[in-house]
């Protein structure tokens, strides 16, 4: 009796032809898994050369023929029974194979697939520093000229607002000038006038002179005396009136003149 042998069906002679393994199974151009070639028993055909042998023996009886072909049955039932368990083991290996490598395939495509997304990720965060540092740099740009700005512009205030005050502080020294001399030809008419009202008043006390020793004159007349006494009166109340204008004259001289101190002192 011949050993049973087995052929491969479509996909498992395709795996064959290109390579790869029955048990372990191959892999298409794609990375996928192929079928698990199934394999199928087909008789030997030196089993019927034996049996054919066994017919035409030396003319054994039909009892033996028929234990033999029992016999034959029975074995034969069995190593089909042991090839159908080989071939279940052998199937449970491949698909734990099968399952083994899936996983593990499946492991290097997640892993794959982390280490893609790590790096679009580090891509990401690398374009938003740079988007962060080119803002924060602009708005450096803009604080900066902002700041220039703000300082030129206190700059141009602090300027105008010191020929302001410049031209202000020339404007009351001009006018301080102007008052220290209109001061200085006021304190000149009042001196002109006191020294006038001094004149007057010398010239009134000669007069007033004058008047008194006409009434002490013996020959003079009762008409001219009263006269005179009339006279002395009116140059009195005129002398008064000088004194006042002179006493009027020294305050106003003496106020002009602390006043004229006082621009004097502004002046320097």
């Amino acid at each position: 009796m011949g050993k049973p042998h087995y052929t491969m069906d479509d996909k498992a002679q395709w795996a064959w032809d290109h390579g790869g393994h029955m048990d372990n199974g191959i892999r298409d151009d794609h990375g996928r898994l192929m079928a698990i070639p199934h394999l199928t028993r087909v008789e030997d055909d030196d089993n019927d050369y034996d049996e054919r042998g066994a017919d035409s023996g030396s003319g054994g009886s039909l009892a033996a023929a028929v234990v033999t072909a029992a016999a034959v049955i029975g074995i034969a039932g069995i190593a089909s029974m042991f090839s159908a368990r080989r071939e279940a083991r052998r199937n449970e290996i491949a698909l734990q194979e099968r399952l083994a490598a899936e996983t593990q395939h499946q492991q290097e495509l997640r892993k794959f697939e982390r280490s893609r997304m790590r790096q679009k990720m580090k891509r990401k965060l690398a374009e938003q520093r740079l988007q962060f540092e080119q803002e924060k740099l602009s708005m450096e740009t803009d604080r900066r000229m902002a700041a220039e700005r703000r300082e030129q512009q206190a700059w141009q205030q602090v300027t105008e607002q010191r020929n302001l005050t410049e031209k202000i502080l020339d404007q009351h020294e001009a006018q301080l000038r102007h008052d220290w001399q209109i001061q200085q030809q006021l304190l000149r008419s009042l001196e002109q006038e006191r020294e006038m009202l001094l004149r007057q008043q010398e010239q009134m006390t000669s007069q007033l002179q004058i008047l008194h020793d006409l009434l002490r004159t013996e020959a003079a007349q009762e008409a001219t005396m009263r006269t005179t006494r009339v006279q002395i009166e009116m140059l009195m109340l005129s002398m008064q009136g000088v004194h006042a204008r002179i006493e009027e004259n020294h305050e106003r001289y003496q106020q002009e003149q602390s006043l004229l101190l006082a621009l004097e002192s502004e002046t320097k």
